[in-house]
């Protein structure tokens, strides 16, 4: 289960085994907080199963979706090296099940075992080439592009994401109209189909192709 999670893809099997032993199972359920922006949970938390949303309310209260977790993934981890409070509220979309490390069995991992540091510098130059990549999408794609370039990322090798209109709308820098309305175009040309929360993708290489087209 742990060598599912990228940042302990290439530990040895002598180090995944001492780290299972720290892991603590714990179950999350649906819409349940994990941790809130401004608070210090000294842990690594890993995903197992099931997805979190990333989110910070802004000043009238509005909730904004920064990104969407599905496992296996990580998180808690910038927080855990630097001992900082975290940066955004953190909270389950459904049951989940994660792997609970304190802050303090992490860093003597780290200490001993210098491939981890390696890896978790490998997934942070990920997430800045991934932001990148958002930022410039932001710019030069249009709204219907931007949407079909984040189904694809959500969905995967499973082909459907489960997420609202508004969730996805502050994803892409949207409204839930404009995201809406996308959604109907993308359907209606056959690259998707929706019900409710859930996006079915049956076009998965003429969604790629049309983002590419820009």
């Amino acid at each position: 289960m742990l060598k599912s999670v990228p940042l302990f893809a290439h530990l040895s099997s002598e180090h995944l085994k001492a780290l299972a032993e720290l892991a603590q199972p714990r179950h999350l359920g649906a819409s349940t907080v994990l941790w809130t922006r401004g608070e210090q949970k000294d842990a690594l938390v890993l995903l197992t199963r099931g997805r979190m949303k990333v989110l910070l309310n802004n000043e009238d209260g509005r909730e904004v979706t920064l990104n969407v977790l599905t496992a296996p993934s990580y998180l808690g981890d910038m927080s855990v090296l630097d001992r900082s409070t975290h940066s955004a509220t953190v909270m389950s979309l459904e049951p989940c099940e994660l792997l609970w490390i304190s802050g303090s069995d992490f860093r003597d991992l780290v200490a001993h075992q210098p491939s981890v540091v390696w890896e978790m510098l490998m997934a942070q130059t990920a997430r800045v080439r991934s932001l990148s990549e958002e930022l410039a999408s932001l710019a030069l794609l249009s709204t219907c592009r931007r949407v079909a370039r984040k189904v694809l990322q959500l969905a995967g090798a499973t082909n459907h994401a489960d997420i609202s209109h508004q969730e996805l709308a502050s994803l892409v820098g949207s409204t839930r109209e404009s995201v809406t309305r996308a959604l109907a175009e993308l359907d209606g040309d056959g690259y998707l189909h929706t019900h409710k929360q859930r996006i079915e993708i049956v076009n998965p290489g003429g969604l790629s192709r049309l983002i590419e087209d820009g």
